[in-house]
């Protein structure tokens, strides 16, 4: 399945944000749902299963493990977006 370009303020999807919670509340992103990866199996239910879904991830092992995750339980994953450390500019996505 192709993946497709998403905009940060897409009304038509939901980002969840895989990243630990040091990163995330370092730098969060307000329209995500914020789960790190040892959280999804818990709080799976508070992500809504009618859009489909971009994955926020610091890291290429997060990213696979989240999406795994989520699609074995029925969720649509259309992409991921990747951030480094820190947001300066330094962004690595496939939408």
């Amino acid at each position: 399945m192709p993946l497709h370009s998403v905009s940060w303020n897409h009304k038509a999807v939901v980002f969840v944000d895989t990243r630990d919670f040091q990163l995330s509340s370092r730098d969060p992103i307000e329209c995500a749902y914020q789960l790190p990866i040892p959280y999804l199996k818990r709080y799976i239910h508070e992500i809504p299963s009618d859009k489909p879904v971009v994955i926020i991830a610091s890291d290429y092992k997060d990213k696979n493990l989240g999406a795994r995750f989520l699609k074995k339980k029925g969720i649509n994953i259309i992409g991921y977006h990747m951030l480094k450390e820190e947001r300066k500019g330094d962004y690595d996505h496939a939408i």
